[in-house]
């Protein structure tokens, strides 16, 4: 079941959800410039988080040159630019050569990992990319948040029609 709107949250429960983005995004923008820190998952639980305590620092986030665009897309879409996958696949590579430099080629270990990466690689490449340019993407409708998180049950999709 989906997550209430910011407003139906209870405090602690609000709060917790912001503390939860705000760590989140300081995590990301610390992995920014530490190589070995992701930047788009923490990010991505910031959107998610922001999205139920507070949609407007959700479009903030959303609003953000250069990274915000391809979190809205992902977030709302599920959609991965070629670019964003080119910058994935190449970082994953670059991880699996570095694992095996440091366990000097243990095939025991080189090849599982290897294998969990062409997994994950096989999935990155299956999702949709955006129809139009990330970047010129309209801005997020006000309190949206990510459709996995949505109510999609017919009854509900009727209501919203009757009321538009």
């Amino acid at each position: 079941m989906p997550l209430p709107a910011a407003r139906q949250l209870s405090r602690p429960l609000r709060y917790a959800l912001m503390a939860l983005g705000h760590a989140a995004f300081v995590l990301g923008l610390i992995g920014a410039f530490l190589p070995v820190l992701p930047t788009t998952i923490f990010w991505i639980i910031a959107a998610w988080a922001f999205g139920h305590a507070s949609p407007a620092l959700q479009a903030r986030l959303f609003a953000m040159p250069g990274a915000g665009p391809h979190l809205q897309a992902w977030l709302l879409r599920g959609e991965i630019s070629r670019k964003g996958k080119r910058w994935a696949c190449s970082g994953m590579l670059l991880g699996w050569l570095l694992c095996g430099v440091l366990t000097a080629w243990r095939w025991p270990v080189v090849i599982p990992v290897a294998l969990i990466l062409l997994a994950v690689g096989s999935w990155l490449w299956r999702k949709p990319e955006p129809t139009q340019p990330v970047e010129a993407a309209a801005g997020p409708a006000p309190g949206v948040q990510c459709p996995a998180l949505q109510d999609k049950s017919p009854a509900r999709q009727d209501a919203r029609a009757h009321r538009r």
